[in-house]
């Protein structure tokens, strides 16, 4: 079983897949053997994975690229918060618009403009139709199972945290 990479080589990697091509050839030349081994492998799970360059820069400024884990005994909710963009984004892919939007108006995600980001422009545009008007409130419980299933589904699906 290969062990999972420390968050300074997701890190490193993130920063790495922000570089133009020439800039990160450039680098990895620069580093030893064995980190360059190391790192190869993420960028291309970066790639794979159809993360923009540009969403690099903003992911390491951001506030949501040092989120900790939720604690244990964490609501729905507060595990949610605590996902990285790319778990969130991957968990919605099979989700209808409406209830991606659903979700993404009930509060102000960390990770909300970075899901924007990595649905694409076609999803964003299905999007637009349900979060012009004002966002529905959703009864506490209700809100709770969206934030539950959400989490399972990020869960289900090997999530990669690249964001944490």
């Amino acid at each position: 079983m290969v062990a999972p990479e420390s968050t300074p080589a997701r890190r490193a990697a993130l920063l790495l897949h922000g570089l133009p091509p020439a800039a990160r050839d450039r680098v990895l030349a620069r580093l030893s053997a064995g980190e360059t081994t190391r790192l190869q492998p993420l960028l291309r799970e970066l790639t794979e994975l159809g993360l923009p360059a540009s969403l690099c820069h903003e992911l390491q400024k951001s506030p949501s690229s040092s989120v900790t884990p939720a604690a244990p005994g964490a609501s729905a909710r507060q595990r949610a918060e605590a996902l990285g963009a790319a778990e969130v984004a991957q968990a919605l892919k099979a989700c209808s618009p409406a209830t991606m939007a659903t979700l993404l108006q009930m509060e102000e995600w960390p990770w909300k403009e970075a899901v924007l980001e990595l649905a694409g422009e076609l999803r964003r545009a299905e999007l637009q139709r349900y979060v012009r008007g004002e966002a529905p409130v959703l009864p506490p419980a209700l809100a709770e199972a969206l934030c539950e299933r959400l989490c399972l589904e990020a869960g289900a699906r090997g999530s990669h945290p690249w964001t944490r």
